[in-house]
């Protein structure tokens, strides 16, 4: 992942004539402006108003979120690389809410972080900072509306909301997106059906609109997790089916239109449900062509509670910090 940021002046002189655009409606404390040249620095709970020689201003801030991607591109393991990037862009927010800083920048900021959530390389990516952005990225919206992210955040909550299976935070978006061309654009309307195939408990149909997303967008990074808890969840209930009978195994060849891969290319198709079967551990015969419904039933039950666990991002985090980084 790449980012490219201005570089700025951060000298003493620069900050100290540094007067940023700001909004009083982040919070309703007394304004503050930093003074901290520092490039990076690690997130810390705040318990009282801080003061200004630990917190950066924009100025100082642009140059940090160039800087943080640049050293981030050096990590050897990619998700030690989101460890460290994950925490630099909370003190970063941390810093723009704190001043009541909001602009494009902090807009760019919020965004960018938003996206990397979705990125992380565990299971399910990181939601709980991911929201965290989009509350203040949906502020934001309602004071930048031509901003581009605007139909790709509104998006977001509508799928988020589908998973949550809230009908009435879905009605309350389309209700106040502004125009009816919002309304049609395609990434709205794709949304929507993931909404109506989420109530209707479709998987396939869910499987089906995740192959529709262009492979490097960041809705379909949005579904992703979504998209393979689906399928863990489908193919669970099917393997039961399958267990009440006589014979407790499954063709693997019948799974694939079912879980939703792409049939126009059937090799590849293929590939890529191995490569879901594998992932979540399922038990897969020696020539890749039957599945053990009792044996695949107890892999996904392990798979769910490693993804509770977040063990694989946790496992990251120690070792960015055995590293001293």
């Amino acid at each position: 992942m790449r980012f490219s940021g201005a570089m700025v002046d951060t000298t003493p002189q620069a900050v100290a004539d540094y007067k940023p655009e700001i909004h009083n409606s982040f919070t309703n404390a007394e304004r503050m402006i930093g003074v901290s040249t520092a490039l990076e620095r690690p997130f810390n709970r705040l318990q009282e108003k801080p003061e200004a020689n630990v917190v950066r201003p924009e100025p100082v801030l642009k140059q940090s979120l160039t800087y943080i991607f640049e050293k981030a591109e050096k990590f050897e393991n990619k998700a030690e690389s989101y460890v460290y990037l994950n925490e630099q862009l909370k003190s970063i927010r941390q810093d723009l809410v704190i001043q009541q800083i909001e602009n494009e920048f902090a807009l760019e900021c919020l965004v960018t972080h938003a996206r990397l959530c979705l990125e992380i390389p565990s299971e399910p990516g990181d939601l709980g900072e991911f929201n965290k952005n989009q509350s203040l990225i949906r502020h934001l919206h309602t004071k930048l509306p031509e901003s581009d992210s605007k139909i790709e955040f509104l998006s977001y909550r509508i799928i988020y909301y589908a998973i949550l299976r809230n009908r009435g935070w879905i009605a309350a978006e389309l209700r106040a997106a502004t125009t009816d061309a919002m309304l049609k654009n395609p990434v709205i309307s794709h949304a929507i059906d993931v909404a109506i195939a989420a109530e209707q408990d479709d998987f396939s149909s869910l499987a089906v609109l995740y192959g529709k997303c262009p492979s490097e967008s960041t809705q379909r990074l949005m579904l992703h997790f979504y998209t393979k808890r689906n399928r863990c969840r489908w193919l669970q209930m099917k393997c039961r089916g399958v267990n009440k009978g006589t014979n407790s195994k499954i063709q693997i060849s019948e799974l694939r239109s079912e879980l939703g891969f792409d049939l126009s290319d059937r090799e590849n198709a293929n590939g890529a449900l191995l490569e879901f079967l594998q992932h979540i551990k399922a038990d897969v015969s020696v020539h890749f062509d039957v599945l053990d419904c009792t044996k695949t039933i107890q892999a996904i039950k392990e798979f769910f509670e490693f993804v509770g666990t977040r063990r694989d991002a946790q496992h990251a985090k120690e070792s960015l910090r055995a590293q001293g980084l």
